[in-house]
């Protein structure tokens, strides 16, 4: 096989061509990877016990519903006015009620562009997450992507799906690592009206 042939059967596996998975956004140069659904870089817990929930018709409206931890307590964060990219802070879900320090924090993106690159550049240049991994994955019956990344000395957790990103970070490795059962079960329990 020539050097050019191999190149180009390598460059088609890392883009998924063929699969029925939409393929993940593509890393950025030298900086990121993109494993399949199954790779590390992704461990899930158990989801935490369920609580209340977020989305149309409750205290945080966004797009998409989904399920929140027993005792995090969400905010509508609407009229903070913060923007980031091509997202808008619209949901904080404080986990301070629960024992821990952090929030998940629910961004949307009025104009649905590309979920992909969006997530990319929102992780790259808003939450310093160099180096993320990336996979593309179903989130309440559609076409998703998963991150994991670093943000400075912490670790971070991002999926996205159609006009929401959802992104838990918090101050050291031992709370992201308790308050990972939260992130699982809010993204677990999406679901897209």
């Amino acid at each position: 096989m020539s050097l050019r042939a191999l190149a180009l059967c390598l460059a088609l596996a890392v883009a998924g061509c063929g699969s029925d998975d939409p393929s993940p956004p593509p890393p950025p140069a030298g900086s990121s990877a993109v494993v399949p659904p199954a790779a590390g870089g992704f461990p899930d817990p158990a989801p935490a016990a369920v609580g209340g929930s977020v989305g149309p018709g409750t205290a945080c409206p966004i797009p998409v519903a989904f399920t929140v931890a027993a005792k995090w307590v969400a905010e509508d964060t609407t009229g903070a006015g913060l923007e980031m990219g091509n997202y808008r802070l619209r949901c904080e879900i404080d986990a301070k009620p629960a024992g821990l320090i952090g929030f998940l924090r629910v961004w949307v993106n009025p104009r649905q562009s590309d979920v992909g690159a969006d997530m990319r550049d929102f992780l790259e240049r808003i939450e310093g997450g160099t180096g993320a991994t990336y996979r593309s994955l179903t989130i309440g019956g559609q076409a998703g992507y998963e991150a994991s990344f670093r943000p400075g000395n912490r670790q971070g957790r991002a999926f996205a799906v159609r006009d929401t990103l959802v992104v838990w970070t918090t101050l050291d490795d031992e709370e992201f690592t308790a308050g990972l059962p939260a992130y699982v079960l809010a993204r677990t329990t999406v679901s897209v009206p």
